[in-house]
């Protein structure tokens, strides 16, 4: 049988022949052709190929922003904030992590108006960013 308007049976299982035939077996013994299938799939590559760290945003912000970071490897991830001066204000994120690209938030409530610096360690990649806190 084949199929020219949409299938209201449950399939089980598909059986790709080529990017242009597919047939597919569902219940009753329903056996369907499918033919002539024009579908593009863009390949998605979730891990990335290089680390990374993103400038924040939104900054200048208050009181919440979001860091986001590409971590090519499995390893121990560390995202630490510290103020103009160079004191440690916070750590972020300490801990392993898969290979990815992450986001995370950055609740800076209690702090004061200000410049402060985030920094990622992650193997032996490093890298620090600005950020503006404005109340």
């Amino acid at each position: 049988m084949t199929v020219d308007s949409p299938v209201t049976e449950d399939l089980l299982a598909a059986d790709f022949l080529n990017s242009k035939n597919a047939w597919a077996v569902g219940n009753n013994g329903t056996i369907i052709k499918y033919g002539k299938i024009s579908t593009t799939v863009d390949e998605i590559n979730d891990v990335p190929s290089s680390y990374l760290l993103s400038q924040n945003y939104p900054n200048p912000f208050n009181p919440v922003t979001n860091i986001s970071y590409h971590n090519p490897e499995a390893g121990k991830v560390n995202i630490t904030v510290f103020d103009i001066l160079g004191r440690r204000i916070k750590t972020l994120i300490d801990e392993y992590v898969s290979p990815g690209k992450y986001e995370l938030q950055f609740d800076a409530g209690e702090l004061s108006s200000g410049v402060y610096i985030y920094r990622i360690t992650a193997g032996k990649f490093s890298a620090s960013k600005k950020f503006v806190l404005m109340k």
